[in-house]
């Protein structure tokens, strides 16, 4: 399927906040290079060797990105996991770097930091960049729901942690204590444990595993809305990306090909309306077991006593019979009110519509109905039979005689 104009939406958004991210990632490196150079500073060479690795991260983001929305003939779903693979290369660059940075602050040697009051005030005015930097990605990242995004995201706060560390081991090393070191030993654990969350996030994707649970719930609460549907038999879900992918099998009240069909499109229909980027829906439908089963029959009433109404959306009451299909046992009778008595207009569609939502199988009638309420009906799969009766105890043994031809 193609992507939707929301997804290319989100699409060229999220390749401008990444582009944005490269731009900013090679100007704080390049200045923060320089304050390393002026300082001495281990701590100060720590941030900026984490800079350097958000270019190259922000770099692999935004091509990653580009090629990641392809879809071909070799890869039908798209190329979305570049994404998670770019994660997990982020992640790795982030442990070495890390690891070189720990093992430089516990065993190098000691040396003289220069904290000038030029490289105090541009450690700390390199800050605001990140902040700023950090919160559009957070931002955009939440929008787009892109995984790639909202890693950085993420590591900006670190790289705002560590900052503000190294500035500080700026501000001892001018007032005389020298902190320098296990500041640096500071920045190293920060980036370490940020690679961490990116690599377990990246590598859960890549994995597939399953959509998180409230995700799914939504889904199958959608699906069992849907008045043919008898109930979700099963229900499997997985990112790839930032992109969901979903497949359903349904137990469905439907006869024929054609109206399974409708069915499958009609939920279809609404998990893309109501869940965020998804790509793909596979639903698999299967016939209702009538084997141990009912039947669901509305019957329009004009009084308590069992009358039948030739007006649909005008009458006040409904009998509503449940059938064992297997027998023809009549499991449940019972009178209910008309709901939607009160409505002003299009009462045949809203009764029509609150049977459906009851699950009726079957609405009897003594006088064929109007083209709105039957619409709604066929649309839900609901059948309609027109008999010529005129009481509720004439209703009752036809259904049990007729009970396999109406199973069917």
């Amino acid at each position: 399927m193609s992507p939707s104009p929301d997804q290319l939406q989100d699409d060229r958004r999220v390749q401008r906040v990444a582009l944005y991210a490269l731009l900013v990632n090679l100007v704080l490196a390049v200045i923060r290079g320089w304050l390393a150079f002026l300082s001495g500073s281990l701590a100060v060479v720590a941030v900026t060797i984490d800079a350097a690795i958000d270019v190259a991260a922000a770099l692999l983001l935004w091509g990653g990105l580009k090629i990641s929305m392809r879809k071909t003939k070799t890869f039908p779903y798209g190329l979305y996991k570049l994404e998670n693979v770019i994660q997990v290369i982020v992640a790795i660059l982030i442990f070495v770097a890390g690891a070189e940075i720990l093992r430089e602050a516990v065993l190098g040697g000691h040396s003289e930091v220069e904290a000038s009051a030029l490289v105090i005030w541009g450690m700390a005015l390199s800050t605001v960049p990140i902040l700023a930097l950090g919160l559009y990605m957070a931002r955009e990242g939440r929008r787009s729901a892109s995984p790639g995004l909202l890693a950085e995201a993420r590591h900006r706060w670190v790289d705002l942690v560590v900052s503000v560390v190294a500035l500080l081991a700026l501000l001892s090393a001018r007032l005389g204590v020298p902190l320098d070191r296990p500041a640096a030993g500071v920045v190293a654990a920060f980036i370490i444990y940020s690679g961490w969350g990116l690599l377990w996030d990246g590598m859960k994707v890549l994995l597939d595993a399953s959509l998180d649970q409230p995700t799914l719930a939504q889904v199958r609460k959608i699906a069992q809305s849907d008045p043919s549907v008898v109930k979700v038999r099963e229900l499997e879900g997985r990112s790839s990306g930032r992109y969901r992918f979903l497949e359903l099998v349904l137990v469905v009240a439907a006869s024929n090909l054609e109206k399974a069909h409708a069915i499958s499109t009609r939920v279809e229909d609404r998990i893309r309306k109501e869940v965020p980027r998804i790509d793909r829906v596979i639903i698999h439908c299967e016939p209702q077991d009538h084997t141990d089963t009912k039947l669901r029959v509305a019957v329009p009433l004009t009084d308590s006593a069992g009358t039948l109404s030739s007006h649909f959306g005008e009458a006040p009451y409904f009998a509503w019979l449940v059938l064992a299909t297997k027998t023809g046992e009549l499991l449940k009778q019972e009178t209910r009110t008309n709901p939607i008595d009160q409505a002003e207009k299009a009462k045949g569609i809203l009764v029509a519509e609150w049977l459906i939502g009851e699950k009726a199988d079957l609405v009897v009638q003594n006088e064929p109905l109007g083209k709105g309420p039957d619409y709604v009906f066929r649309g839900a799969g609901v059948r309609v039979e027109v008999w010529d009766v005129a009481t509720l105890d004439e209703v009752v043994p036809r259904l049990r005689t007729e009970i396999a031809r109406l199973n069917l």
